[in-house]
């Protein structure tokens, strides 16, 4: 589906999708960032699982690490090859991370629910 999904992207909006990464500068991107982790810090002890791309020309690899700021039991994983969009870079392998991470957040989530009422 994700494969399909970047097939399908014109030459127009992908050229967009470049030139709004790029005109965000690291200190614009590193405030965002920390602005988006404080305001989800009320979730902050839930599973978070951070795909990132070490060739990612846009969003330095640093910040992954950074995401556990926000989310300190985030599990992190880098994709050494991969660039901006390592979903599309590797979907076999995020597939492989995803779902499982998904199942396991899913019970966790009805277990804590049902033990709350």
């Amino acid at each position: 589906m994700l494969d399909r999904w970047y097939d399908d992207l014109d030459r127009e909006t992908r050229c967009m999708i470049l030139e709004t990464y790029r005109s965000a500068s690291e200190a614009e991107v590193d405030a965002t960032a920390r602005r988006q982790a404080s305001a989800l810090a009320r979730n902050r002890h839930r599973p978070a699982l951070i795909i990132w791309g070490a060739e990612d020309a846009y969003l330095p690899v640093a910040l992954a690490e950074r995401q556990r700021e926000g989310f300190p039991a985030a599990r992190v994983v880098i994709f050494d090859e991969s660039g901006h969009w390592p979903f599309i870079d590797d979907l076999q392998r995020t597939s492989r991370l995803v779902v499982p991470f998904t199942r396991t957040a899913f019970r966790a989530d009805r277990k804590a629910a049902k033990q709350k009422y």
